[in-house]
Parts: C-alpha cells; structure tokens; sequence
C-alpha cells in the first residue's frame, strides 16, 4: 500500500523541480545547494549574462511545495494582481531573508501542474501579522522563460548601494579614460568642465569645451580660446584638429545656425564607439527637436545594434529610444528598451569607471519614460488591462526605487540650480532695463538667462527626461517670445519661440503667444514656424499643438501644404488613417474636435479643388457629442466654398443636423439656406416656429413664416419673456432669457402686424430684470429705432431711467450703460449738444463701455467722432480696437464727410490679422454697396499673407466688383 510523502520528501521534490526550471531558463542558471538549516534558504542560483560584459549575479531561493500553501488565494496589497498568501509565522526567517546580501525568492511550487510562482521578498512585499509576516506570490510571475528579464532584474539587485554623494567637482571624471569622458561632458558636464575659478588660468581640452558648451558658457569658451592659442575658437576649428575638438565645433554651428550638417559630418567620423555614441545621441536628440522622427530613431537603432558598446553607452541609447519610442505611442519597444536599459544601467552602478550623477541622470530619464508608457496604457486600455499594467509598473518601479532616490541629490539639483540662477538673471536684466536706455545683450555677449535655461533644457534632453525637457523648453520659448523685441532679429525670436512651445507639447502659451501675434503682429515669424509642422510623424507631444496651432493660424500656410494637412486632418476628425502620426485621443485632447478644428483653420488657405472633398469628411464626422466638434464645425462652414461641392456632399452635410444638437442643426440648415437650399430653409422655418431659438438666430428674413407659424413663435417667445420676468420677481435666477428678450424686440419690430410689445415695455420697467437681458433688448431697439411704433416710442421713453439701470445681473460685470445710451440717443431723448460728452465718459469707463461708444459713433454724429474713433482703434483692449476699426470700415463705406481714411489704410497695413478682418467686416457689414474709397481699400488686401484675409476680400469684392485700385 503507497504512504503519502512525508513533508520533507515533498520539499526535496519541488526544490528539485524548482531548480530545474532555474537551469532551463535562458540564461542557464546555476544550482548551489544550501546546507540545510532553518535559515530559510533552499538553493543559491548564479547567471552570467554576457551582454552585461559576462558578470556573475546569484540569488537565494526558498521553495514551499504543496497544496497547503495555495489555500489562501486573493488579490494582492491595494487590489493588485491575484496570486496566492504566504503566512510564515516566524519573523526571524523574514527578517533574516530581508536581511541576505544577495535577493531572496519565495518560491511556491504547485507539484500537480509543474508551475513554480516566485516574488521577491522586500520590505514592500512584507506585511507584518505581528509575530509572523504575510507575503502576497502572485500568478502572473512564474519560474519560465516569460519572466527571464525579470528575475535578471532581481538578481541584479544586490546590497550594494550606489553611492551618489560625495564627488569633488575639480577632478569629478577620476580616472575615467579620457575616449569616455565625452559622454559625461554632455550628460554630467559640471564634471567634465575646468573649475570656474580657475577656467581662464589655463588651457583646456575638447572634453572641457564640450562641457562649457552644455552649460551654455559660451562667452567664457569664447575668453579661453583668446587667451589660449592652443585652444582653437569652436566658430573656427582648424580642419587638421582632432576629433573632439571638430565635434566642439559642430556643436557650436548647430547652436548658432540649427544646422545639422556638421553634427551629421562628426558622427560619421567618429574613431571609436564612445565618440559615436556622445556625438549620435546629441544628433538624435537634435533631429528629434527638428522632428525628423524617423532619421533619430534609425540612428539610435544603429547604436543599439553596435556590438562594441559598453554597457553605460548602450543604456544611454536605449534610453533616448525607449523616450522617442513612448512619444511615437510604440509602447511595446518602448517597454522592452526600459527593462534592458534598467539592467544594464544596476550593471554598471559599482563600477570605479563610471560616474555615479551619469548613472543617475539615465536612470531618472528611464523612469520618466515608464510613467508615461503606464499613464498612456492606464487611460487608453480598458479595465481588463489594468491589473497587468499596475503589476508591469510596480515591479518597475520597485527596481529603479533606490537608484531614482539618488538622482534627486545630483544632477536634477544641478538642473535646478541652472533655472534658478536664470530667473535671477531674468530679474536682474529686466531691471537694467527699467533703469537703462540700454538694450540687453545677446546670448552670445554677456551671462544671459538663457543660458542657463539652455544648459538645464539640454541637459534634460541628453538624459531622457521628457517631461522636464518640455517644461525648460517652454520656459526657454516663454523667454524668446518676450525678448524678441530686444534682439535685432526680432521675427527670428519670436518663430524659434513659437517652435519651441509647439514641439514641447505646451498648448496653453501657445494658443496664447499666436492669438496675441495674430491680433497685433508681425504675421511672418507665425507663417515660418507654420510652415514647419511635418504631414507626418507627430507625436504625444506635438499632436495637440499642432492640431491647435492650424486651427489658430492655418491660414498662414501655403496652398500646397494646407491641402496635404487639410487631407490629413479632416481624415483625423473622421476616425481615418492618417499619415500624421501618433494623434490618439488621451486624457482632455479628442481627436474628433482637434482635428476638425485644425481643419477649418487650414480651410482657407486650401484649394478650391479640396472643397468637395473636406465637406465629404464633414459629413462622416463620429458620433461624438456635438459640442466637441462644433465650433470646428461652423468655422469650416463660414470659409467652405459652396459652389465647390457636389449634390451628394451637401446632402451629406446637411444630415449632420439629423444628430440632434440644436445649436449644429441650426448652424448647417443655415448655411444650406444661405446657399439658396430652399429645403433647409424650410426646415430651419419649422424649427423656429416651433421654439427653437438657434434656428430663429439663422432665419435673416423673418416674412419667410407663415401667419401660423409667425403666431407660435411669437407666443412662444413671449411666454420666455413673461417666465423671465416672473422668475425675477420671485427672486429666481433666469440666466437663458437674453437671446429670448432679443428675439421677440427683433420680430416686434419687423412683424408690426404681429407684434406684442406689452413684455417688452414690461420687462424693461422690472429693475429686478437682469441687467445683461434688458442690454439684448436695448440693443435690438437700437439697431432700428426707426421702426419702433410711437406709441412704444413714449413708453420706452417714460422707462428708460429703470431700463437702463440697476443691479440685478447673472454676471458680476455685465453693464447695459453703453446701450442704454444708444437707446437713448435712438429715442431722441439726448440733445445733439450733449451726445459727445456723454460718449467721452464712454470712452473713459470700462471695456465694455468703450465698445459700445464704437458702436454709438457708427450711428450718431459727434463733433468729435473722428478724433475719438482715433482713440478708441489704440486702446490697450484688443476687442475695443477691433470694435473701432469695424466702426470705421463702416463711416469710410458710408462715405460719410467725417469718416476717417487715413485711419481705415493704417487699420489696413497693420502687422497683425485680425484688425484687417475688422476693417472688412465692416465694409461687409455695410447694408448697400461700399464705396470707392472702401474698394480701393479692400483691394490693398487681396495679396495679404493671410487666406482667411484674402477670402473676406472675396467676399466684399463679391458684392461691389474688383477692386478700382
């Protein structure tokens, strides 16, 4: 009869078994049995890994054999992955595997399968029971060649610590060979460079040079190479120097100019693997900032594949690639590049030639690219993915804990040191120039902040870290933008600063540093940096800014590159495959409404051949919630060329308003209607006659609704009014009334017949109204003041003191003065006599009253309109300027005795965009034909850098004939 083993057979079993599985790993691990004891370690298992220059790695192994030990099976600390508990009721046996010098396993090994699960026993893993632990294996980490990286991860982590403290800046390199001080010249360079006391005592070496350079110390490179003849200027290196010293100055050149060409020319030349791998990863990276993805990634392959690379240089480069690689969303080699740089890089960190701060400095760029790759997969995968990505990242994380620790003390604190020293510097230059007439210097003349801010951006970016290489680069646009005046090639500042904010990611100052050019100029540095955005190869970073970027100023492109980016976007905002790149929608960046707002910015500058092709796209839009694409929606609208599409795309177009979004299907019934589509005109009628208001906002002729539909609307209307006005009352917020209160005023006023004045004389006698919805009605009697009946005539007048006044508001700043005072005028209620006083105090009070006395001196006669108009169009509130310059647009095609001309050609010639498209719009604006003066004018701009320009030419040009001009 058989015996069941005895506990003692069956742990000599699963050590057995276990061991075997160890040898037949990859890496052919070797067995050392342990003499047995209660210690608490079965085996030693020693490897040697040959790409890591053939050193020995061991660690202990502990096995636990048997069905009792899977019987407590539940999911891991914080709801990780699942696995099984492991209770070990004395503590001294934890205490003294935690305590080993090599990493311990804790095997669980299921005889019935012939599967073993392992975890690393730390501190982490360790949950106190109080006088035993619990330790969580789980399912996922098997003894098997799936989990070879793995293990070789663990047994690389011995006791050793990396010690990061300690180095003595005047001789920081040691004994490091001279051929492999290149690489910490560029990554580490306050090691490499000469002491800054003593820099210009003597001569210094290439090596140095390059380290002066990555500190961005050039004007003291430029003192040593005048003092020193054997220290040859890196703007003229003698063609029979050395390598290194060629290499300093192709770094120089593509400082000064970002030329590659030299860089390119060094790294082909390069004597040895150390040199080729300093000069490849500066390259790399410098091709990556130009976005030529694809030639940086080949040379960092070419680097990878190198079999004479040590194992620092390799993990630099796998680094650099496991970055670019996360940025392009290739995920599983950026993973893979990772995992290979970590064991590399716990390879080389007790090793007397290698710098401890380089060590550091790749490490924390790894780790970067591992929290970008697990917040990615977080957001894009779905729950089911979750729990293996969390246990991928943990075990990540713990490997690179202790070595990420380190790196906050070194090199990130000397990274910090740099941006500090340049805001101080920034502060200093700042109040010279408030206190001198004297210009500030150049980068190259005196310790500018900006190169501070160079060396901590460079050295971000030599290291790997993404996301702090994004923040100095900003930083480093942020300065260029707001010193461009300063310089003497102003518009080449402002393009490199706007380069910079694109290709760091940072969407913010951007759409802000090129609203604020677009309104007051110059438009050419926008144009160039415009001109830039690749047809392919985006990124994470970029994607985003570059969608926002042609949205803002796509107009600006050449027709040739509009309609491939046109293509390309439009095919984004479908859904499509594109060329672009990697565009993945990922956390508050949509694709569908980026895309289409791209589009629609870029429309413009297109060919009237790409018109039928773009609606198309429009047409298969996704089922996104249609506020996320409709301001893309109607400004695409406003420039797509009618007679450009075929019958098939705009019937397409026009199903979108069958999504079920009032606001999109009132926008494209509209502009259906606008074009003559007597069947969205129909239905836009019906919508409105049936209370929709977005459709009543389209609908220009309102004769256009039957007497039943004219009764409905404005019994809807009015019971909007009435409701308003009792909510005010009852002390209830109404905040939806205004476009109601404006529209029943505007059909009182075009429907006499079928007028109801009564809720509007009514509303504007309530002072607990808010003020922002008696200014909608204001305005609308204001506009035509000349239909009001006179007897509402009377009662506006007896009311007009409360209409206009009072503090009940939805909004803290809303003010109804400036349209009171129209109104008032209107009515006749103000003698000509005091109308230019009362528009002075306009002038002189809020934005929003400025605005408005643009708007009254378009439609009153001052004595002083010319003077104040002049006024007004220089005001530091861009949206009074513009207001002005429509202002006036409209005086000069009225041809009134008082418009002023001179005024309207400067609004013309003016740097930016946007006060143009003012000055056209209110030549457009204008009720009959414009005149002469205002043909010549708009015709001055047919040839303006601008598309979108060029088209509100067309447009006026369309209702008066070419330009006299």
């Amino acid at each position: 009869m058989a015996t069941e083993p005895s506990t003692q057979q069956l742990g000599n079993v699963g050590e057995s078994a276990v061991g075997l599985k160890f040898q037949r790993t990859p890496f052919s691990w070797g067995i050392v049995n342990n003499s047995r004891d209660d210690r608490g370690i079965d085996f030693l298992a020693n490897v040697r890994d040959p790409s890591l220059g053939g050193r020995e790695f061991r660690i202990g192994v502990q096995v636990k054999t048997g069905a009792s030990y899977f019987r407590r099976p539940g999911r891991g600390p914080g709801g990780g992955p699942p696995g099984w508990w492991y209770s070990e009721p004395n503590k001294k046996h934890v205490d003294y595997w935690l305590g080993c010098d090599v990493p311990v396993l804790l095997v669980l090994h299921d005889e019935d399968q012939d599967t073993s699960f392992w975890v690393h026993i730390t501190k982490k893993a360790v949950r106190s029971t109080g006088q035993g632990a619990e330790i969580h294996v789980p399912r996922h980490q098997t003894v098997s060649g799936q989990c070879k990286d793995q293990l070789l991860s663990v047994a690389m982590r011995q006791s050793a610590s990396l010690a990061l403290e300690g180095t003595v800046l005047s001789d920081g390199l040691g004994e490091i060979p001279s051929r492999r001080r290149l690489r910490y010249a560029l990554v580490v360079p306050r090691m490499a460079s000469p002491h800054p006391h003593a820099s210009l005592e003597r001569p210094i070496d290439a090596v140095e040079a390059v380290a002066l350079l990555a500190q961005g110390n050039f004007r003291e490179l430029d003192e040593i190479a005048e003092r020193h003849e054997e220290v040859p200027h890196p703007d003229a290196v003698p063609a029979d120097a050395d390598w290194a010293w060629q290499f300093t100055g192709a770094i120089w050149h593509w400082l000064a100019t970002d030329g590659l060409d030299k860089l390119e020319e060094i790294h082909a030349s390069a004597p040895d693997q150390y040199c080729a791998t300093a000069s490849g990863v500066l390259l790399a990276c410098a091709l990556w900032r130009q976005e030529q993805r694809e030639r940086a990634i080949a040379l960092l392959n070419a680097l990878v594949e190198r079999d004479d690379l040590d194992a620092l240089d390799q993990g630099w480069a796998l680094v650099q690639r496991s970055r670019f690689g996360a940025d392009l969303g290739e995920f599983d080699r950026a993973e893979t590049d990772v995992a290979t740089a970590q064991q590399l890089l716990e390879a080389v960190h007790d090793d007397s030639t290698v710098s401890a701060p380089m060590v550091s400095a790749l490490v924390a760029g790894a780790v970067r690219t591992l929290e970008v790759i697990a917040s990615t997969r977080r957001f894009r995968d779905d729950t089911e993915n979750a729990e293996s990505i969390d246990a991928w990242v943990a075990q990540r994380q713990d490997a690179y804990l202790e070595l990420l620790k380190a790196s906050d003390t070194t090199v990130s604190w000397w990274r910090s040191q740099d941006v500090a020293t340049a805001l101080g510097r920034e502060q200093d230059t700042n109040f010279d120039a408030w206190s001198s007439d004297d210009p500030p210097g150049r980068i190259f003349g005196g310790p500018m902040p900006e190169t501070n801010l160079f060396a901590a951006e460079l050295n971000a970016d030599l290291a790997g870290e993404h996301g702090q290489w994004k923040t100095l680069s900003a930083r480093r646009g942020i300065q260029s933008l707001m010193r461009a005046a300063s310089f003497p090639d102003t518009a080449i500042e402002l393009e490199e600063g706007l380069d910079a904010l694109r290709r760091c990611g940072d969407s913010g100052r951007l759409t802000k540093a090129m609203r604020h050019l677009l309104k007051v100029g110059p438009l050419p540095p926008i144009a160039a940096s415009m001109a830039k955005i690749p047809t392919s190869e985006w990124t994470h970073t970029t994607a985003r800014t570059n969608f926002e970027a042609l949205a803002l100023a796509g107009d600006l492109l050449d027709e040739a590159a509009a309609d491939r980016l046109l293509e390309q976007c439009a095919r984004a905002a479908c859904g499509e495959p594109t060329e672009l790149g990697c565009t993945q929608d990922e956390g508050y960046f949509n694709r569908p409404s980026f895309a289409t707002e791209a589009a629609a910015g870029v429309l413009p500058a297109a060919s009237r051949t790409s018109h039928d092709g773009f609606a198309g796209c429009l047409a298969r839009l996704p089922e996104v919630p249609p506020v996320t694409f409709r301001r893309g929606l109607t400004n695409a609208l406003f420039f797509l060329d009618y007679e450009q599409i075929g019958l098939e795309n705009r019937q397409a177009l026009l199903s979108l308003a069958e999504r079920g979004d009032a606001v999109l299907s009132a926008t494209v019934r509209g502009w259906s209607a606008s074009h003559g589509d007597t069947v969205a005109a129909r239905s836009l009628t019906q919508a409105a006659a049936q209370g929709d208001i977005h459709s009543l906002a389209e609908i220009k002729d309102a004769s256009t609704f039957s007497d039943s539909e004219r009764a409905a609307l404005i019994d809807n209307l009015e019971g909007h009014v009435e409701q308003a006005r009792s909510d005010a009352l009852a002390g209830k917020g109404n905040s939806g009334s205004s476009a109601f209160c404006h529209a029943l005023t505007r059909l009182n006023l075009r429907l006499p017949g079928a007028a109801r004045w009564e809720p509007i004389v009514a509303f504007l006698g309530e002072p607990r109204t808010f003020l922002e919805d008696r200014s909608a009605i204001c305005e609308a009697l204001a506009a035509d003041a000349e239909l009001i009946p006179s007897d509402v005539r009377e009662q506006l007048a007896a009311g007009v003191d409360v209409a206009t006044s009072g503090s009940a508001s939805f909004w803290p700043d809303a003010e109804v003065a400036g349209t009171g005072l129209r109104l008032q005028i209107a009515l006749g209620l103000i003698d000509a006599s005091e109308i230019d006083d009362s528009v002075a105090r306009l002038v002189q009070g809020s934005h929003q009253e400025r605005e408005d006395a643009c708007l009254i001196l378009r439609s009153s006669a001052c004595a002083n309109r010319r003077l104040l108009l002049r006024f007004l169009a220089r005001d530091s509130d861009f949206t009074v300027r513009y207001r002005a310059a429509q202002t006036t647009a409209y005086l000069v095609a009225l041809e009134s005795s008082d418009a002023d001309v001179d005024l309207a050609w400067e609004l013309a010639r003016d740097d930016g965009r946007q006060l143009p498209i003012a000055l056209l719009e209110g030549f457009r604006t204008f009720s009959g034909v414009p005149g002469l003066t205002a043909q010549e004018i708009s015709g001055s701009l047919d040839q303006h850098p601008s598309a979108a320009v060029r088209h509100h030419v067309a447009r006026v040009q369309r209702r008066c004939g070419p330009s006299t001009g």
